[in-house]
C-alpha cells in the first residue's frame, strides 16, 4: 500500500473538478484527482451535451415536418433512425470525454486516480490500494437520478434521465413522471421523434425551480385532466414558431 501526499485532492472529473485542477497547478500546487467511472461526469456523459445532441436531432425531425410551411418539398412521410440518433449522440460525448481525460492526464502537476474514493479522515482518502493525503479535500461528485418510492415501481423495468440515454429504439408510448425542466425536455423532445408521449406530475406547478427564460422547454397540451397528466400535440401539428 502506496502513500501520497498532495496539497489538494480533488474527487470527481464533473464539471468544476478539471478547471480547479488546472487552476490550482497553475499556481504550483501538487494535486491529486479521482474518477471512479467518467470522465467529465455527469454534463459531458448524461446530462448536457449528450442530450442537447438529441435535442438537435429532435428539432431537425420536427423542421423536415415543418418543411412545407418554408417552401421546403420533403418526399413522403418524414422518420427516425434511431440507432443513428443514438449513434451521433455517442460520437459527440466519446469526443468530450475522451478530451477530459487527455486534458487531465497531461495536466503537469496532476495526478488522476482511476476508482472509488473514500474518505478515512478529514485529510486523507483512499482509492484502491493507495491512500492520499492533503491539507484540502474538494468533493465534485455528481449526482443521479432520485428514483421516487411509489407504489409497484421494482415490479416494473424504467427508465432515469441516464438510462434513456441507452436507448436506440422508439418507444411505441413513453410515460414521464415530473414536470421539471429535464422531464419537459425528454417529453418534447421523443414526441417529435414520434412517440406517443404522456407526461405525469404532481399538483404542484410544472417547472417549480425554473424560470420562464427564453428557449426553456416547453411541452403543449392538447388535453388535461385531474390526476390524468398531460398528452403532448402531434409534432407536425405544432403551430408556426419556436416550440
Amino acid at each position: 500500500m502506496a502513500t501520497h501526499e498532495f496539497v489538494a485532492i480533488i474527487i470527481g472529473t464533473g464539471q468544476a473538478g478539471p478547471s480547479l485542477a488546472q487552476r490550482m497547478t497553475g499556481e504550483g500546487m501538487n494535486v491529486a484527482i479521482i474518477e471512479r467511472k467518467l470522465f467529465g461526469g455527469t454534463c459531458v456523459n448524461v446530462g448536457c451535451i449528450p442530450t442537447k445532441a438529441l435535442v438537435a436531432s429532435a428539432r431537425a425531425a420536427h423542421m423536415a415536418r415543418r418543411g412545407p410551411e418554408f417552401g421546403v418539398a420533403v418526399p413522403g412521410d418524414v422518420s427516425v433512425d434511431m440507432a443513428q440518433v443514438k449513434a451521433r449522440k455517442d460520437a459527440i460525448v466519446a469526443q468530450s470525454n475522451t478530451g477530459v481525460t487527455n486534458w487531465l492526464k497531461g495536466m503537469e502537476g496532476c495526478t488522476v486516480f482511476e476508482g472509488h474514493g473514500r474518505l478515512e479522515s478529514a485529510t486523507t482518502v483512499r482509492v484502491n490500494g493507495d491512500l492520499l493525503e492533503a491539507p484540502k479535500i474538494v468533493l465534485n461528485v455528481g449526482g443521479r437520478a432520485l428514483v421516487p418510492d411509489m407504489p409497484g415501481i421494482k415490479d416494473v423495468e424504467f427508465l432515469t434521465n441516464s438510462g434513456i440515454m441507452e436507448v436506440d429504439f422508439l418507444p411505441d408510448h413513453l410515460v414521464i413522471i415530473g414536470g421539471s425542466y429535464i422531464g419537459l425536455e425528454f417529453a418534447q423532445m421523443y414526441r417529435r421523434f414520434g412517440a406517443r408521449v404522456r407526461k405525469r406530475r404532481s399538483r404542484t406547478p410544472t417547472r417549480p425551480r425554473s424560470s420562464r427564460a427564453p428557449g426553456a422547454a416547453r411541452a403543449t397540451p392538447t388535453a388535461e385532466r385531474p390526476g390524468r397528466g398531460r398528452r403532448l400535440r402531434d409534432p407536425s401539428a405544432a403551430p408556426p414558431g419556436p416550440s
